[in-house]
């Protein structure tokens, strides 16, 4: 934490890459890859993240490090409704209009299907007596989470608010 910014760092395994980001870096999909995350989110409807991909293995002349950055953007619309930006940017100068195509197209078929999810998510907890109010469970890899909804919950309560009904 940083004041109310919360600030996460993942360290992954080797893995292959996402389908959805390998390809616009050349990697196959089953290239095994390092890959760290940092994420910075500024307020409770900006966040920021950086992705550093490395090949350990790469071919000679060939290039081995790679930057992506992420921005996301929420802003409550109406009762029910959330307007979600997001943007994508990768560190390769050259990169075809097709595999640029390609890789939006994938992303956004990703995030619709989170939009899916996330409407029946809601649609249950608007009919659910306790509406926000129950126990969370959550694992290690949710702890970026928990805070961002812990400061929600300490900037409601100055307000007089709470996260439930």
């Amino acid at each position: 934490m940083d004041g109310d910014t919360v600030i996460y760092q993942q360290d992954f395994d080797l893995a292959p890459l996402s389908p959805l980001f390998c390809h616009a870096m050349g990697f196959s999909e089953v290239k095994l890859v390092k890959r760290e995350q940092e994420g910075r989110m500024l307020s409770l409807a900006v966040s920021f993240s950086d992705w550093s991909v490395h090949d350990p293995e790469p071919q000679p002349g060939v290039r081995a490090d790679f930057l992506m950055r992420g921005c996301h953007i929420v802003t409550p619309s109406q009762r029910g409704k959330t307007h979600y930006f997001w943007g994508a940017a990768f560190d390769i100068p050259n990169i075809s209009t097709e595999l640029c195509e390609r890789t939006r197209a994938s992303v956004s078929e990703a995030f619709d299907e989170d939009k899916a999810l996330l409407e029946q998510l809601y649609a249950k907890v608007s009919i659910d007596p306790r509406g926000v109010d129950y126990p969370e469970i959550g694992r290690l890899g949710d702890t970026a989470g928990v805070r961002v909804r812990q400061v929600l919950q300490r900037k409601l309560a100055a307000e007089g608010r709470s996260l439930s009904r």
